[in-house]
């Protein structure tokens, strides 16, 4: 469990280490999570449906960069090149990150989709950079069919006295 109030885990909240260099600014982290995915069979003319755990999903989320000084900027200057597309021509690698938040949900290898201009955040002369990370998840074989809850039906026995109350009540009735 991450102690988020710890100063020492506040401090590696602010930067994501990608291939082995923090990010410039402060670093904000949102959507990483570890999906699970499911196959929904049914048959036709039935109500529910049997779900198949077929793996893990990938999960997408979110860093964005704050920068509120003019070091930060002469920093992202330098940084940017690490999520730059590749040359064209050549594949896009899967690059190494590190955010104790992605950790905590398994995710230590990402791809980069999107990266945004350097924008104005507001008239105080902060800017931000959003990029958008697909994680990395090796495949690896993983299926089966979900557990459901078991339901059991209550079943009065002939010594239980509520029964042989409704027992007596039932036979009153079919006299009357």
């Amino acid at each position: 469990m991450i102690d988020l109030f710890d100063p020492a885990v506040a401090d590696a909240l602010d930067a994501i280490v990608v291939s082995g260099r923090p990010s410039p600014g402060r670093c904000l982290v949102t959507g990483g999570g570890s999906p699970r995915k499911w196959d929904e069979r049914n048959g036709v003319g039935l109500s529910g449906a049997t779900i198949v755990f077929t793996g893990l999903g990938v999960a997408e989320f979110t860093t964005r960069l704050l920068f509120s000084e003019s070091a930060h900027l002469v920093a992202w200057d330098q940084w940017k090149d690490i999520v730059a597309p590749p040359p064209q021509g050549q594949r896009p690698k899967i690059l190494e990150v590190y955010h104790p938040l992605l950790e905590e949900v398994g995710i230590l290898g990402a791809g980069v989709t999107n990266r945004t201009q350097v924008t104005p955040l507001n008239d105080q002369g902060e800017w931000y950079v959003d990029i958008t990370w697909k994680a990395y998840r090796k495949p690896l074989p993983q299926f089966g069919t979900a557990s459901g809850a078991k339901t059991t039906q209550y079943q009065q026995t002939a010594g239980d006295a509520g029964s042989q109350q409704v027992g007596a009540l039932l036979k009153q009735l079919q006299t009357l």
